[in-house]
């Protein structure tokens, strides 16, 4: 069953949002879990009984389904949680648009990371891989450092270089 939310938030804020962001908002439906667990409830005089967001066992894997549309804050803890349980997580995750980076595999082998500025303002990303060479520019790059991009600017670390 689907309803449409007028200031239904998320009981005990379980993703530590704030309020402005434990939020449901657009759309929400109204689930009552068979074999799934609960992680959160709708804080709500009636819709409360309704779980908002349950966690299922799929295979050799698990399934996060959301009842509602959320906060663009809320979402990505709820999807943040779900990579970290995946044992997905790793140290271009920790990056926010509009800087991203992304990874990927030569043909030699060797690791090469994709570090982008999606924006009209210079960047500051740290470079927390191993160290490499900026294949673009020609330096190296040391771990634990500091790459400025310029606005829409683009780094390629190929790493393990010099």
């Amino acid at each position: 069953m689907f309803t449409i939310p007028e200031g239904v938030t998320l009981e005990s804020d379980p993703y530590h949002v704030g309020a402005a962001d434990n939020t449901a908002r657009w759309w929400m439906e109204l689930l009552t879990p068979t074999t799934a667990t609960t992680i959160a409830r709708y804080h709500h005089p009636v819709w409360g009984k309704y779980a908002a967001i349950v966690r299922n066992n799929y295979g050799k894997g698990e399934v996060t389904y959301v009842g509602f549309m959320p906060s663009d804050a809320l979402v990505e803890k709820i999807v943040e949680e779900s990579v970290k349980r995946a044992g997905l997580w790793g140290p271009q995750q920790a990056l926010h648009f509009p800087t991203i980076m992304r990874s990927g595999r030569l043909t030699d082998g060797h690791l090469v990371h994709y570090l982008l500025n999606y924006s009209a303002s210079p960047a500051r990303i740290p470079y927390v891989m191993p160290q490499g060479k900026n294949l673009l520019s020609g330096e190296a790059v040391s771990q634990n450092s500091t790459i400025v991009l310029p606005p829409w600017g683009v780094a390629l670390i190929e790493e393990g270089v010099r």
